[in-house]
């Protein structure tokens, strides 16, 4: 633990600006920056999610996303801390949160910053978990329609152990879980066109496509 107390020391007690006036305030860049509720509409972060409870932690693969202020991670203490790393090993950013069971935060993370990261870690206690990057190339995506209700998708998940399918109507749609260099989910959807966020682990990619044969 005493890496992450030295990684905790060196975010959060590094000099920090005085805050601006509200009407002024941009979106933070990292949780420590966190200071004031943005007065922007949306705000960059990097949605994480997944357990601490008894039996351990987990850590789900993260998507890049852009969420209202309200809902971004305040900073805080709790009794786990989840961290990005740059390949040199260096900490980017570092959230400290309170979890019993699964969770699911927003941190603020500007993209400059969020380009760097190669690899998330969860701590809790004497418990820990991380998540690395794939090595990767443009993702591509394969789709059909079995049906006017159901179509068939099919990505390289060993370069994208998650993909995220957001229809134009209803709630996204996570798929995960798979290895193949050529998965194949069947999702009930009527959707002509859909948008894919593809994650390494630690980003996402997000692309547009149409169902083939609608």
């Amino acid at each position: 633990m005493l890496s992450l107390a030295l990684v905790l020391a060196t975010i959060f007690g590094s000099p920090k600006a005085p805050a601006p006036s509200p009407l002024h305030v941009a979106c933070p860049a990292n949780p420590a920056a966190f200071t004031t509720a943005p007065a922007a509409r949306t705000c960059p972060a990097i949605e994480l999610s997944g357990r601490v409870d008894a039996n351990g932690v987990a850590l789900d693969p993260a998507f890049d996303v852009d969420v209202a202020p309200a809902e971004l991670a305040r900073p805080g203490h709790g009794d786990a801390v989840v961290a990005g790393y740059a390949a040199d090993g260096r900490a980017l950013f570092a959230q400290s949160f309170s979890a019993a069971g699964s969770f699911h935060l927003y941190v603020p993370l500007s993209p400059a910053l969020a380009q760097s990261v190669q690899r998330l870690e969860l701590v809790s206690g004497d418990a820990k978990t991380d998540v690395v990057a794939s090595s990767h190339r443009e993702p591509e995506v394969e789709s059909l329609s079995l049906d006017s209700g159901r179509y068939l998708i099919a990505w390289n998940a060993h370069e994208f152990p998650s993909v995220r399918v957001d229809p134009p109507q209803g709630a996204p749609i996570l798929l995960s879980g798979g290895t193949s260099t050529y998965e194949e989910r069947t999702v009930e959807d009527a959707s002509r066109r859909i948008v894919v966020e593809f994650s390494d682990g630690v980003r996402s990619i997000t692309r547009a496509i149409r169902i083939f044969g609608r």
